[in-house]
């Protein structure tokens, strides 16, 4: 049929616009249809003919499960449609491998599919290792290196097998069945939790012994070279921390039992065996109505436990053994309490808790008695021992309050009972100031603040804060803190004459002010100000500078009561506070040079210490002492991080602290120092280059270091130091080192820690706070 081609023009006013060509089929009246084998506007395939079933339908739209592609259009079932159509034997709703229904909608070897979308699942046992199968022999037999669970024959697949005294699945130990498929336990070969060591057998003498302790004296296995070993380092025992039997006592068992032989005739006090305390005594009641009496010495007041076992060390105490215990007082007469069968089995066993008679016993001599209940038979053997819990062994135990050792505390007295801090004693009963003069009274030392001399009372006073600004001076020289209302130390200065301590504070807020009794203090001044930031006209000191001094500052400054220290890169300028004066220069006159001048200067009781950047050897020295100039050495033995200089200074009133620039390879490290002696530098911390890269500043107080620098989370961080005994708030209290020579520090004590896991502060905008986990 000849097609004839057309112009189709369309006029518009005079003007022509060429709009196309078309192809015409003349018997059919012109345009597409569908089946020509072309795709038009309105179809969506046309493979050449209008049959449905092959992917496109009779009105040229693609029929489900299929895709069609090209002109005239090819069509394939849609493998990853979810339609099993035609050639696919699967069709799980993807195209992935690995899941039994393969990328091309072919079942996998060792799967079956059915459905659609297909659901393909394994079977173990068929002889096809699937995907998700270790492996597949084709039978469910165990052990024969693919088990019936289709994974490999081995320790942790689930399977006891041979070799196998577990499996628990998994290759974790300590779960009860470790990861050599024994029971969690000595002697499994595994070393884990209390177990110093496991050499996987029960033999005493190799190095680790039958109780995974290693071979050594004290650990409760005697052993070649050992008379005894009863398990701890403690003379007087019967075995000595030498592992020898003590004079007087006899020792048996491999675990030793130590005692001293009941020596006869003891049938009354007067004829008492003394017995030491803590150490076993063994004896036996014969003939039928004997007694046995022993005696022991309490060198203070204290309690006592007084019990008897079987000799066996069984931990059950049969019918042979049933024993009646009295203790009595010095005179050996008076019953102070007795015993019959409230111990293992037929044992006896006298304590403070529910005898009396046992709690708080003077110093003096106590006898203890032991027969045979009802008297009407003998006992071959038993053991007897006596345990005093003294009061000033620093233990609290039985019914002691407290125990602070021998000379007691100001909370708790020699005799081991609490002491009620009085007014003005302690923070809790801190005392509104009286006014001026003040005669504090306070005869403890409680909650002592970290600035406070190592000796002396403290006393406490409280202020109710009336605007946002606290600042409190006193009228002679000596200790005074700050600390908020949960105990947190917010300020702590040495000198309050000239420069006040002060906090930000609350309208409402109760503030308390520890006093050192060891100052002449007798007038305190609070003012309470708004806080407006810095106000005022600034004034000119109207110092002048010697010629050729050099007038640069760039090694930080210091400032006394009275003395404004200013550092230079090779030299410290010195001026009064009050102006109108030549600046002193120390500097190769007083033997200062660049070695010992650098980046930082720091003040502390009247010695200026100076931080020099060199990247190796000594960084740190006391240049002046409070009366001469002079450089001395005060990081002895240094080892610093060659490529991170140190930065900057600071101090907590306990020890001296610097911190290093770090670099991206090297973390940003803390130092702390003696401030009394010299002493080597004591790497307390370092902060992740992922939180901070280089340092610029470091400062301090009781809870936490601040650092300043930079880094990808902002401009500082916060470190925390480790926790401590005593809680004093919102968070725990945490002091620094005592470092060789310097002051004893305050009562709570703990080290700084070594390594930071940073947390978000919020209370520190683009800051991090940093908690230590380890020391």
């Amino acid at each position: 049929m000849a097609f004839r081609k057309r112009w189709i023009t369309i006029v518009l006013t005079s003007s022509v616009l060429l709009i196309g060509c078309s192809d015409e089929d003349p018997d059919h009246g012109g345009g597409p249809r569908c089946g020509d084998g072309r795709v038009a506007a309105t179809e969506r395939c046309d493979d050449g003919n209008t049959e449905a079933g092959d992917g496109c339908g009779a009105t040229c739209l693609v029929e489900p499960g299929y895709r069609c592609d090209g002109a005239p259009s090819a069509c394939t079932p849609g493998c990853g449609d979810g339609l099993v159509m035609c050639e696919e034997a699967c069709d799980d709703g993807n195209t992935e491998a690995g899941d039994g229904c393969d990328i091309t909608c072919h079942v996998e070897a060792g799967y079956h599919c059915r459905g659609a979308p297909s659901a393909c699942t394994s079977t173990c046992g068929d002889g096809a290792t699937a995907a998700d199968e270790g492996c597949d022999d084709g039978n469910d037999i165990d052990g024969d290196g693919c088990d019936a669970s289709c994974t490999p024959t081995a320790c942790g697949n689930g399977i006891e097998t041979t070799g196998e005294v577990c499996d628990d699945g998994n290759l974790l130990d300590s779960d009860g069945c470790d990861a050599n498929c024994t029971p969690t336990g000595c002697g499994n070969g595994v070393v884990t939790k209390g177990e110093p060591c496991d050499d996987g057998n029960a033999t005493d003498g190799d190095g680790c012994d039958a109780n995974c302790t290693p071979t050594a004296c004290g650990n409760g296995i005697v052993t070649s070279g050992e008379c005894c070993d009863d398990g701890n380092a403690a003379d007087g025992d019967g075995c000595t921390q030498g592992c020898t039997i003590e004079a007087g006592f006899e020792c048996s068992g491999v675990r030793s039992l130590c005692c001293l032989p009941e020596v006869e005739t003891n049938d009354d006090a007067a004829t008492s065996n003394p017995l030491p305390t803590n150490a076993f005594a063994c004896g036996s009641i014969a003939p039928t109505g004997d007694r046995d009496y022993y005696s022991f010495t309490m060198p203070v007041a204290g309690d006592v436990v007084i019990a008897t076992y079987d000799p066996r060390g069984n931990g059950y105490c049969d019918h042979t053994i049933d024993t009646v215990i009295y203790l009595y007082g010095s005179d050996g007469a008076t019953e102070l309490a007795f015993d019959n069968d409230d111990f293992i089995s037929w044992c006896s066993k006298i304590e403070p808790a529910t005898h009396p008679g046992a709690r708080g016993l003077p110093p003096g001599t106590y006898h203890v008695a032991v027969e045979r209940r009802l008297n009407n038979d003998e006992i071959p053997a038993y053991t007897l021992l006596i345990d005093p819990s003294l009061c000033g062994d620093g233990l609290v135990e039985g019914s002691e309050a407290c125990d602070a050792g021998p000379a007691g505390s100001p909370t708790c007295s020699t005799s081991c009972a609490a002491i009620t801090p009085g007014p003005g004693e302690s923070r809790a009963t801190a005392e509104p100031f009286p006014g001026c003069p003040a005669a504090p009274t306070s005869t403890t030392r409680l909650g002592t603040p970290s600035c406070f001399p190592k000796d002396g009372p403290v006393h406490w006073y409280s202020h109710v804060a009336t605007d946002q600004v606290l600042a409190v001076s006193a009228n002679a020289a000596g200790a005074i803190a700050l600390v908020d209302d949960m105990g947190q130390e917010l300020r702590c200065a040495t000198d309050t004459r000239t420069i006040p301590v002060s906090t930000f504070s609350e309208a409402g807020e109760t503030i308390h002010v520890a006093v050192s009794m060891q100052s002449s203090i007798t007038c305190l001044e609070f003012m309470d100000h708004a806080y407006d930031g810095l106000t005022g006209t600034l004034t000119d000191l109207n110092i002048t500078w010697p010629p050729s001094s050099g007038q640069t500052a760039e090694s930080g400054m210091a400032a006394s009561p009275t003395t404004i220290y200013i550092g230079a890169s090779t030299r410290v300028f010195e001026l009064p506070k009050t102006g109108d004066a030549t600046a002193i220069v120390h500097g190769t006159a007083d033997g200062l040079d660049g070695q010992h001048v650098g980046p930082d200067i720091l003040l502390h009781d009247g010695s200026l210490f100076s931080l020099d950047s060199a990247p190796s050897g000594n960084r740190l020295y006391r240049i002046f002492d409070g009366s001469t100039w002079g450089p001395a050495v005060w990081d002895t033995s240094p080892a610093y991080p060659p490529s991170s200089s140190a930065r900057s200074m600071t101090s907590d009133g306990t020890s001296l602290l610097t911190v290093t620039g770090g670099t991206e390879a090297t973390p940003v490290s803390i130092y702390a120092y003696s401030l009394s002696a010299p002493a080597q530098a004591q790497l307390i911390g370092a902060v992740p280059v992922d939180h901070l890269v280089q340092a610029s500043g470091i400062a301090a107080d009781s809870q936490y270091l601040y650092i300043a620098g930079g880094g990808p989370r902002g401009p500082g961080v916060r470190e925390g130091r480790r926790g401590c005994t005593a809680s004093i708030g919102r968070t725990s209290r945490r002091l620094p080192p005592r470092l060789p020579g310097s002051r004893s520090p305050p009562a709570c004590t703990c080290p700084w820690s070594s390594t930071a896991s940073p947390t978000p502060a919020s209370s520190m905008p683009g800051m991090v706070k940093a908690t230590f986990t380890s020391s």
